[in-house]
């Protein structure tokens, strides 16, 4: 018992520190602040999403969060909101910031947050909508063709007073899955028409106390792991 406990440590030990060393590689590998702007083109239905990292001096953190959440709220490329914004009281967490934009003002606000800095970590990627957007469409057109039938039929002259009353709540059900509906389409399109932006400022000498502390950790586990072996 006493081994499998050790080795599940050791497992865990190695994540730790693969993780670290992924996130040095990913900053090794940073590249200039070109642009990452996209733009679904016509037809298609890609919504897209990028995150960066600064390393910034903690001193610095807030100062450039105040600077691109004030270009954001004012629209000042073009229209954006401020999603959510974390500031941590560990030094290596750092400052994020989330946001939605359209495409022309994403370059500039990436510019703004490194204020003369390039990233040194960068990723974007896309969602395809096709399938979402044309389910919701269909059912949207389900339910409208529904009411159409059931408006129709309320017209009738021979109903009872419990078959209006039947009617009257199917064509509340689906009037209220339609306005739904409506709400997940206008977000969809929403998703389509910007681009998601994550912004890390990091403090590079936290964040390297970090990765040095876990593989310190590691090496002297290790060590003792060694030296009890050999005891044996």
């Amino acid at each position: 018992m006493a081994m499998v406990k050790m080795f599940r440590v050791i497992g865990l030990l190695l994540v730790l520190l693969a993780s670290a060393c992924q996130k040095k590689s990913a900053v090794n590998s940073g590249g200039s602040a070109a642009e990452v702007a996209q733009t679904a083109s016509a037809g298609s239905f890609l919504a897209y999403e990028h995150a960066l990292v600064f390393d910034t001096p903690i001193a610095q953190h807030a100062a450039r969060l105040e600077a691109v959440r004030r270009a954001c709220t004012a629209s000042e490329f073009g229209a954006c909101s401020v999603l959510e914004i974390q500031q941590s009281a560990a030094p290596w967490s750092g400052t994020r910031l989330r946001l939605r934009a359209v495409p022309a003002a994403i370059d500039p606000l990436i510019q703004r947050a490194g204020d003369g800095d390039s990233p040194v970590q960068r990723e974007s990627k896309a969602e395809d909508l096709a399938d979402a957007v044309s389910d919701t469409a269909a059912r949207q057109a389900l339910l409208t063709r529904q009411r159409e039938q059931l408006a129709a039929f309320s017209e009738r002259r021979d109903l009872s007073a419990s078959d209006l009353i039947a009617l009257a709540q199917q064509m509340a059900g689906i009037e209220a899955e339609l306005h739904q509906l409506s709400g997940t389409a206008a977000h969809q399109q929403r998703r389509l028409e910007t681009n998601l932006l994550s912004i890390q400022w990091r403090d590079p000498d936290a964040h390297q106390e970090k990765e040095q502390s876990i593989s310190g950790l590691l090496d002297t586990f290790l060590m003792g792991w060694r030296d009890g072996l050999e005891s044996v």
